[in-house]
């Protein structure tokens, strides 16, 4: 199979970039060196409003989108769309969406708790209301 080539964007990580001069992820533009993606220009391309940023920006100059990320392993600073971190190999994607579930449940139940509170605060209301009338 000689041409293709596995290669990953050396901004965000994202695979699936051997015959693409743009990272349809991070919108980075790329250039083929000796077989090896490059990013053409300095920075990191905002997500959402697809503006170009410096490298040492946390959020976009633009809309002021966050366009960076660390690792939690490591603490290697990524581009937002990173899936994988480049020093460490750590899935930064599946952690957020670990750690997005955890505090989704703990919310729920927090939520719960505090329907429960709110609860207890009508009937207690309710018992003094009626005993008044009596």
């Amino acid at each position: 199979m000689s041409g293709f080539i596995s290669e990953h964007c050396p901004n965000c990580g994202a695979s699936e970039v051997a015959f693409n001069l743009i990272c349809n992820y991070c919108g980075s533009k790329l250039e083929r060196k000796k077989e090896t993606l490059v990013i053409a220009t300095t920075g990191y391309r905002c997500p959402d409003c697809h503006s170009d940023n410096l490298e040492s920006s946390d959020f976009c100059q633009q809309c002021g989108s966050p366009i960076k990320k660390k690792c939690p392993f490591c603490l290697t600073t990524h581009h937002i769309s990173a899936i994988f971190c480049t020093k460490s190999g750590y899935n930064i994607k599946e952690w957020e969406e670990k750690k997005r579930k955890a505090e989704e449940k703990q919310f729920q139940v927090e939520d719960k708790k505090k329907t429960r509170v709110d609860v207890r605060n009508i009937l207690e209301k309710t018992i003094e209301s009626e005993k008044r009338k009596r």
